[in-house]
């Protein structure tokens, strides 16, 4: 039994009434959590919704961090049952089905951060080396950046480990080609997102080596995200 937590978690509960109490959460693929805790009263459930619950999450936290890189000890899930004696019983396990599915839920929404971070990257950028037109307001002073583009077309192409993208720029109905370097962790991230869907996630995603986002210059619609973003496969970059 950690006694941190114990005592935490009796302290939490000084003043409530209670039979039982349960802490449970789980932990996403990024390490964040969802702690709640249930108090169990005369045969009757409710939620304790005090800002305390945070301290006790951060001391389960501390754990969970130490641990994550053991296959043996990590765990991401956790359920903690303390009685008014302070007889605890704790349970911390991992989930591979959990991990499965927080990892699938991360990848299905990968293209909305490849879009937003490569729109604030694209102005960065084109700021940093002059490109973009300053507007000035009536009395001559800087009011801000005129937009370079209304659309465009992002490319990754992805062999052995190495990124070759293509960034396609269109304003009024013209297009050019923007040639700026990727980000190391613009990189990581796709090489990281690519390894996850092929191998992880291997029965719920097609392989690919090749992603394409149409990019409207702002967030991609969820209800309609495969008519901007494509996955393909080409045997010729395998």
């Amino acid at each position: 039994m950690d006694k941190n937590v114990n005592k935490k978690f009796l302290e939490i509960l000084k003043e409530k009434k209670w039979d039982r109490a349960i802490f449970k959460t789980e932990y996403t693929s990024n390490g964040s959590s969802r702690p709640k805790i249930i108090i169990e009263s005369e045969g009757k459930e409710e939620f304790f919704g005090g800002f305390e619950i945070f301290d006790l999450a951060d001391l389960v936290n501390e754990k969970y961090k130490s641990v994550i890189s053991d296959s043996l000890k990590r765990f991401n899930r956790v359920e903690i049952k303390l009685f008014p004696d302070g007889n605890q019983i704790e349970k911390f396990w991992w989930d591979d089905k959990k991990e499965i599915e927080n990892k699938l839920n991360s990848a299905n929404v990968f293209y909305q951060w490849i879009n937003e971070t490569m729109m604030n990257r694209i102005f960065d950028y084109e700021r940093d080396n002059n490109l973009l037109n300053p507007v000035y307001d009536e009395d001559g002073d800087f009011d801000y950046h005129e937009s370079s583009w209304d659309n465009g077309v992002f490319e990754f192409k992805i062999l052995s480990d190495q990124i070759n993208h293509l960034i396609t720029l269109i304003k009024d109905g013209n297009s050019r080609i923007l040639n700026m370097p990727l980000p190391e962790y613009i990189e990581k991230a796709i090489l990281e997102h690519h390894e996850i869907t092929n191998n992880e996630l291997k029965k719920e995603w097609d392989p690919w080596n090749i992603l394409i986002i149409k990019s409207p210059h702002n967030d991609i619609p969820y209800s309609d995200w495969k008519q901007y973003v494509t996955y393909k496969l080409d045997d010729s970059l395998l």
